[in-house]
């Protein structure tokens, strides 16, 4: 069966839509708009650098924060069975080197 999302504009609008799905027997999970505080910090944190311009590329942020165990933990063991993580690495960073060399003609 098809879902609906519903956006009362206020209040008494969602009063009223949660009354008459009651009367109807619709069964409904209401929930909140509203991000964790959290969240909310870290996209605020986020923000503030890059405006300080504290930011990185792309292919600076793989390096750093993607290691081969981070690799090999999202390939399965039947995947490729035979290479090394060294193996691995090295056959993606011969690809990323090709995508860029083939992008910049």
């Amino acid at each position: 069966m098809e879902s609906i999302l519903v956006h009362p504009e206020n209040a008494e609008q969602l009063k009223t839509v949660k009354a008459v799905l009651k009367a109807l027997k619709v069964n409904f999970e209401p929930q909140s708009e509203k991000l964790p505080q959290h969240v909310i910090e870290g996209i605020q944190r986020g923000i503030e650098q890059a405006k300080n311009g504290q930011t990185i590329a792309w292919d600076e942020f793989k390096e750093k924060h993607f290691t081969k165990k981070d690799l090999l933990k999202y390939l399965s063991d039947d995947f490729i069975p035979e290479k090394t993580a060294d193996e691995i690495v090295n056959e993606l960073k011969a690809a990323r080197d090709f995508t860029r060399e083939s992008q910049s003609f």
